[in-house]
Formats: structure tokens, C-alpha cells, sequence
């Protein structure tokens, strides 16, 4: 049985490695955007497809948030305040294939790296406002030997582990935007707002800022 279990967690891994995800961008002082697809790639979901399955709603830090916009690639937000801004977006239940293990899906997008706090659950924390070196964070508490990946501004690609106080130096050698993800297992079973039973959550994160 726990054989199985393990290969059941495995698949989800792997289909969770290659999944679509959501990323922020924040466009001026004043505005951020929300992308769903593959930024490595070059993938941008559109509206009236692919991208309305996003609400973008969860904006954080709490109160920062204004009206939304739906754009032809983007969700537009804007924000009332500078600094950093993250999203939390709950992206459904996803059933094992066999047996009846459900897995939660919590998608977390975080722009910048100005401020040296969490915003979010899975968080890539910066040591300094604007530094290189980060704390890989879940509710507070660090993740040790996680890996996470990290594409530069040509969308290179770079596997990174975490130390043993879950901190990683990420080296920034170019000019522009670098995306990071990192993802977090958390087996604790619950129940959605729907009563609707989950045996764990999924947390996909990523983090973009930008370099002089």
C-alpha cells in the first residue's frame, strides 16, 4: 500500500513539473499583471480561452488591490501601493488516477524581491531588499535541500538546491527578468469551503524580479 502511495505521490510531482503556471509581472508602480502558461517557453494563455480560468482575485498584501482588467494575454490589476506583490489562486482537486487520493492545488505567484518578508505561504524570501540570496519558506518555517529552478532573462534554464536553512544564492550575470519556481507537498487532509474532502495541498510558487 505504501508503495503505491508513493507512486501515486510521484505522478503528481511530474504532472505538477510540467503544468501550466501563473506568474506576476509588476508593470509600473501602479499596476501588475497576472500571465498563466509557460514564460520559459514563451507561452502566453489567451483571454477567452485558456486564461479564464484564472480569477486573480487573491491579491496580497491584503488591501493593496483595485480594479482588474482582462487583457488579450494578461490579467491587469491595479495596485495602490509600490513593493512587492503576490497572488494566491486555487486551481481545483486534482484525483489520482488510481485509488481515491486527492491532492489540493494552490498556484502562488510573487513580483519582486524589495522586501525581505513573506507574502505567502511558499515564499522565496530575499536575505536583504533587492539581494541575490534567499530563504525558501513554508508558513515561516524553511525548507532544507528543496530544489528549485531558476531561468534568466534568455530562459535559460538553472536546478538550484536549497542549504540546510533553506537558502539558496541565486546569481543574476544579466540584465532583465528572472523567473523562479519552487513547489512544497503539504500532507495535511482537509476540506475545501465546497465540504469537499482533500488528503493534500500542492503549492506551486513563482517569483519574478528584475535586474538592473
Amino acid at each position: 500500500m505504501r508503495t503505491l502511495l508513493t507512486l501515486l505521490l510521484i505522478a503528481v510531482l511530474i504532472s505538477s513539473a510540467s503544468a501550466h503556471y501563473i506568474w506576476l509581472e509588476r508593470a509600473d508602480e501602479t499596476s501588475a499583471r497576472a500571465y498563466f502558461g509557460y514564460w520559459h517557453r514563451g507561452i502566453h494563455e489567451k483571454t477567452g480561452d485558456k486564461l479564464d480560468d484564472i480569477k486573480a482575485t487573491g491579491i496580497l498584501p491584503a488591501d493593496i488591490a483595485g480594479a482588474s482588467y482582462r487583457r488579450d494575454d494578461h490579467i491587469e490589476i491595479t495596485i495602490k501601493a509600490p513593493g512587492d506583490v503576490a497572488l494566491v489562486e486555487e486551481t481545483g482537486l486534482r484525483r489520482a488516477r488510481i485509488g481515491t487520493e486527492v491532492t489540493r492545488a494552490v498556484a502562488l505567484a510573487r513580483a519582486g524581491r524589495s522586501q525581505a518578508n513573506s507574502l505567502v505561504d511558499l515564499d522565496l524570501v530575499p536575505m536583504v531588499p533587492d539581494g541575490n540570496r534567499f530563504a525558501l519558506q513554508f508558513q515561516g518555517s524553511p525548507l532544507a535541500d528543496t530544489e528549485i529552478t531558476v531561468y534568466d532573462p534568455d530562459r535559460q534554464e538553472q536546478k538550484l538546491t536549497t542549504n540546510a536553512l533553506g537558502q539558496v544564492q541565486i546569481l543574476t550575470l544579466k540584465a532583465g527578468q528572472y523567473l523562479v519556481r519552487a513547489s512544497h507537498t503539504h500532507e495535511q487532509p482537509g476540506e475545501t469551503a465546497e465540504g469537499e474532502h482533500y488528503d493534500r495541498t500542492r503549492y506551486g510558487l513563482t517569483l519574478t524580479f528584475s535586474n538592473p
